[in-house]
């Protein structure tokens, strides 16, 4: 759940009303618990003075300069702001700096909700498209278009129906983020991990074995990326595959299987309550489609293409020989997901003399980095310098300053 635009969903933190005068990091990542209360305290008060004055305005002091501008200006200082402290529930070594940032993004998300549905605001916004249309004021293209979608924005959070409306759309919408939030927390703080012997993971690099903790006369796999993809992809016993393929898909399911019916339901809700005929027609009204109906259709189409494509693949004798070397399975026996990447894996070794973790040696990080920027350098006539000056959130983390001759582009 987004919450740094204000009536719509996606984070907008510069336009053209924001000039990159006296540019400079504004972030860190060494906050305590308690002053992750305080930061998100202070983005309320700002922003919420931010939006108290743009909903005072009278409709002479409307203009692109009183609605425009500040409300860009918050967007950027909260957007800022926010994402130091959010941005350590996913990093930070303390669980409970962990935890006080998620408490404060719920705090925040239902703050940005509430504010969402601020009509006074909403309609600052349409008497300023009434006058542009009147031809009062000029205004950039890009300004044009935050000012649309503002206005449609609101009117797809009901700021355009009754009270009784707008209070259903508020509630359903701070349960979706808060159900969201609990989702994500629980597969971030998963800890499920499978054992396995030795000779269960015949096939995995050395290297990877030699991290593995042990218990008793086995070997615990995680499900976090650096050991799922490469036990996936390298060991050569199906039934481990199996497993731990299964445990990853299921990560969660007790906890979060209720919260996703619950976010479908509501989500459901909310659409028809806004008079949609489903949450997929809510959400393509925006997108290219237009219509869940035309995105229905054209996948549909390239279902019935890729299907096809998909039989003669699985149907070439090089994939048959492939089932039968490295796994004694005929094709006639279904496929499962756990082997899609062990047989993409030994298809490139065999056919095409390709080894990943070979490979993976003749690229290290240090070199590929710096011959990357270099590329872009060349093309965009930017520098990419290291800066170490600026904080960080673990030690192993690099950041580079972006020039543009004399002049401060960012930094990342």
């Amino acid at each position: 759940m987004s919450r740094f635009r204000f009536f719509g969903t996606a984070q907008r933190l510069f336009s053209s009303g924001i000039m990159q005068k006296d540019l400079k990091n504004n972030l860190r990542f060494n906050w305590t618990s308690a002053e992750i209360q305080t930061q998100s305290a202070s983005i309320i008060n700002y922003s919420r003075n931010v939006l108290d004055t743009l909903g005072s305005l009278s409709k002479p002091e409307v203009t692109p300069q009183t609605v425009i501008s500040p409300l860009n200006q918050m967007y950027r200082k909260a957007g800022v702001d926010s994402s130091s402290i959010d941005f350590l529930q996913h990093v930070s070594t303390c669980k409970e700096v962990r935890e006080a940032s998620r408490d404060a993004e719920k705090v925040l998300s239902d703050f940005w909700v509430e504010m969402s549905m601020r009509t006074d605001v909403f309609q600052r916004f349409c008497e300023l498209e009434e006058k542009v249309k009147a031809n009062e004021f000029s205004i950039s293209a890009e300004d044009q278009r935050f000012l649309s979608d503002e206005i449609l924005d609101g009117k797809r959070n009901g700021l355009h129906l009754s009270a009784e409306v707008r209070k259903q759309v508020e509630d359903i919408k701070k349960k979706i983020s808060s159900l969201a939030i609990d989702f994500s927390t629980n597969i971030a703080e998963d800890s499920t991990t499978l054992v396995f012997t030795p000779e269960q993971l015949e096939g995995c690099q050395p290297e990877l074995i030699s991290t593995l903790e042990k218990e008793g006369s086995g070997l615990k796999v995680t499900l976090q990326y650096p050991h799922y993809i490469p036990v996936m992809r390298d060991c050569t016993v199906r039934e481990t595959r199996r497993s731990l393929e299964k445990a990853y898909n299921s990560r969660c399911k007790d906890l979060n299987l209720p919260i996703l019916a619950e976010i479908v339901n509501l989500r459901d809700k909310k659409a028809k309550i806004l008079g949609y005929a489903s949450h997929a027609d809510f959400i393509t009204e925006k997108r290219m489609a237009k219509s869940a109906k035309l995105v229905a259709e054209f996948l549909a189409t390239v279902d019935s293409k890729i299907t096809a494509s998909g039989i003669a693949e699985n149907d070439k004798l090089l994939l048959r020989k492939y089932r039968l070397e490295k796994m004694g399975i005929a094709m006639d026996v279904p496929h499962e997901n756990c082997d899609t990447s062990f047989l993409r894996n030994a298809v490139e070794q065999g056919e095409f003399k390709v080894d990943a973790v070979e490979v993976q040696k003749f690229f290290p990080f240090e070199h590929v980095t710096t011959q990357l920027l270099a590329i872009y350098s060349q093309l965009l006539g930017l520098t990419f310098t290291k800066d170490t000056a600026q904080p960080v959130w673990h030690t192993d983390v690099v950041c580079y300053k972006v020039e543009d001759g004399q002049r401060l582009v960012g930094y990342f």
